[in-house]
């Protein structure tokens, strides 16, 4: 390889060669971020338009509105626990109507929760669908679950006492 000297750029006038400047970046940066995003005309488009819908307010709920479907959504609760643990389940029945009676005087007072408890206890026809297979769901359960919740669901339901009354008779 040679070494550049300067006897190979003799014959050059500085004239000739292009006038070299440094880029501006700001420049550079602006026409980048232009061709990716490219500046909307106002005029255009008018005032900026409201990309969410606005919440519409909750119904105001008379007191006492939400108790009797709270009641009934925590005793569904509870029957769906029962065969994971019986003991768990019977405390959420037991207490179905006092928190539904609490959370219908926070809905009465808050309208998000309202709003919410709205949503939740309006039947849909998904609620309906999925409401009409728990049987199904809860049966499988039962036959393919953990021998613990198998074992529960034998013994609430009396599957296992014909064992034990044979037994008891015999003995």
């Amino acid at each position: 390889m040679t070494a550049v000297t300067e006897e190979m750029f003799a014959g050059v006038e500085a004239e000739d060669a292009p006038e070299f400047t440094v880029p501006d970046a700001n420049k550079s940066r602006r026409s980048r971020r232009e061709y990716l995003f490219p500046p909307k005309d106002k005029a255009e488009n008018g005032p900026k338009a409201r990309t969410t819908k606005r919440r519409k307010p909750a119904p105001r709920a008379k007191k006492g509105a939400f108790v009797e479907p709270l009641t009934e959504l925590y005793t569904t609760i509870g029957a769906m626990l029962m065969p994971f643990d019986m003991q768990c389940a019977n405390v959420v029945i037991k207490s179905a109507e006092q928190c539904a009676q609490s959370m219908d005087e926070l809905a009465y007072q808050n309208e998000s929760v309202r709003r919410a408890l709205t949503a939740i206890t309006q039947t849909s026809a998904w609620g309906a669908v999925i409401f009409a297979h728990m049987p199904i769901i809860m049966a499988v359960a039962m036959h393919h679950g953990p021998g613990k919740m198998t074992d529960s669901m034998m013994s609430m339901f009396g599957a296992g006492s014909n064992e034990t009354e044979s037994e008891s008779v015999d003995g």
